[in-house]
């Protein structure tokens, strides 16, 4: 008897999305370990793949050439919800471990105060490019994982998730 897994033993996010003017609806699903990182990912995904249309502040329906507009908005996300680096294992530098950095580039700036640095990351990071591109690109693998691509747009758009438990590998008989 031949089996497939079709539900791993874990936490499934379930996605769907769509392109363009709501047409080409698809879920696709992925297990993560925890129910921590499930949900930590579903927050980020219904906060910034969300549409960028219609006054909403996501990156769902840009343009491949809109890239700076949705690293923009990817890095304001992180920034704002470091927990999100554990659950996407993004290595190196988090925004929390800038903290000297931003007070040294900034020490002399009119208005900064140490205390409040982290008001200036932003402006680090813009003037860093690197860094927030390569956490834009830990953000954009999941977006692919969980939505899947588009021919032009840069996102699809996020429109639903839940997310299920197994505690076991689901099998099914092939037939």
């Amino acid at each position: 008897m031949q089996t497939k897994v079709i539900m791993e033993k874990g936490y499934t996010l379930s996605v769907t999305s769509w392109e363009n003017d709501g047409d080409n609806y698809q879920t696709k699903r992925k297990t993560y370990q925890s129910k921590e990182q499930a949900l930590e990912i579903q927050k980020m995904c219904k906060a910034i793949f969300i549409s960028s249309c219609n006054g909403e502040k996501g990156i769902g329906n840009l343009m491949e050439d809109d890239y700076t507009q949705a690293r923009g908005v990817i890095v304001a996300y992180l920034i704002k919800n470091p927990a999100i680096f554990d659950a996407l294992k993004i290595p190196g530098l988090k925004p929390t471990d800038l903290r000297d950095k931003v007070i040294r580039a900034y020490k002399n700036e009119q208005g900064f105060k140490a205390n409040k640095w982290a008001d200036w990351l932003n402006d680090y990071i813009e003037e860093n490019k690197d860094l927030g591109e390569g956490w834009a690109e830990y953000v954009m693998e999941e977006n692919h994982d969980l939505m899947g691509g588009s021919d032009f747009y840069y996102s699809r758009v996020y429109e639903n998730s839940e997310i299920f438990y197994c505690e076991l590998d689901l099998k099914c008989e092939v037939l």
